[in-house]
């Protein structure tokens, strides 16, 4: 038995923050994001008895086990005990971006992994099962102070405005715009990666118990996310999309010690000197991809002054996790 699927990463446009758990539940958060065709694959192989170990593992860097709690991959060893599977199996991954560049790489392959794993045991693979196994995995056996926007548009896709409730439900509901406003949207947006890595538990972890301040600077992000959601509503012009990034940007990088750093600061002053009307960093700080929105004429300067960074393309993909092959062909739930 072979599955592979492909799962999108993805950029958040506003609300990140306000999907942690110690927000939401006592404020109800809310996230505008979407799913890029940028893509972590994932394909997870049987094998016959007898033929080696029982678990050869290539995500990131290679392993062989004998049992599941020999594994040192944390999200292949958890997703594994939760389904069960014995083994043998091959597991190998393969990613777009590099880990840490706050593009959910980390969520996006838990989301891959576990429904290659459900397809393979014939489970259901609906997306909010996916979402909310990979949310359980990643904060309940991993112990990580994350949110929940990166499983849910990892496993939905599309351009969605995610709600998370106080009572844990969810709702992704697409962001209906015209296909010129889409495409509009879509072309005024640049990508830079800046280099680096970084591990986003160590910034998040401060929030688990957010300060009144950081409270309150929570709740000013959710309001941006209101904000911006009725601006793509009434099909506001690019400029003041990107007026309102950067008016969140400047809130969000307030929000703990670590999210901004000089590097990050010199960049973004660059690209808003070279015509950049807003932008953001992705994820939760520290160092990996900045999203700008600018007016295409001006992309060009903005590309001349971060030439040291390396671009990224920028397209919005309308699907969620999915598998490409299954051989022998297995129903998908």
């Amino acid at each position: 038995m072979l599955i592979v699927t492909r799962t999108p990463l993805r950029a958040s446009f506003v609300g990140g923050g306000t999907d942690l758990p110690s927000f939401y539940r006592e404020h109800g958060g809310e996230v505008i994001s979407t799913a890029l065709g940028l893509y972590v694959d994932v394909i997870v192989r049987r094998r016959p008895e007898g033929s080696g170990p029982r678990f050869r593992i290539a995500c990131g860097v290679y392993e062989e086990a004998d049992h599941v709690e020999a594994i040192e991959h944390p999200i292949v060893r958890e997703a594994l005990r939760a389904s069960g599977d014995a083994g043998p199996l091959d597991i190998s991954s393969s990613s777009d971006v590099p880990g840490g560049t706050g593009l959910g790489s980390s969520s996006t392959f838990c989301v891959g992994l576990l429904h290659a794993l459900r397809r393979l045991h014939g489970e259901a693979t609906d997306w909010r099962a996916l979402a909310e196994a990979a949310f359980t995995l990643e904060t309940q056996r991993l112990s990580q102070p994350i949110g929940r926007q990166d499983q849910t548009i990892a496993a939905v896709g599309g351009l969605r405005h995610l709600r998370f409730a106080r009572d844990e439900q969810v709702d992704a509901t697409p962001v209906d715009l015209p296909a010129e406003d889409r495409d509009a949207l879509e072309a005024s947006l640049l990508l830079f990666y800046l280099g680096g890595q970084r591990r986003a538990d160590r910034l998040l972890r401060p929030l688990s118990r957010p300060s009144a301040e950081q409270t309150a600077r929570l709740r000013a992000i959710r309001g941006h996310c209101e904000a911006f959601g009725a601006a793509l509503a009434r099909r506001a012009p690019v400029r003041e999309l990107g007026e309102l990034l950067h008016e969140t940007w400047q809130v969000k990088r307030r929000l703990t010690a670590g999210v901004s750093s000089p590097r990050i600061d010199e960049a973004y002053d660059q690209a808003r000197a070279h015509g950049a009307i807003g932008g953001k960093l992705l994820g939760a700080g520290g160092t990996g991809c900045l999203l700008l929105v600018a007016e295409p004429a001006r992309h060009a300067q903005i590309r001349r002054a971060l030439a040291a960074s390396t671009e990224l393309p920028v397209r919005f993909d309308p699907r969620g996790s999915r598998v490409l092959l299954a051989q022998p062909s297995t129903p998908d739930r």
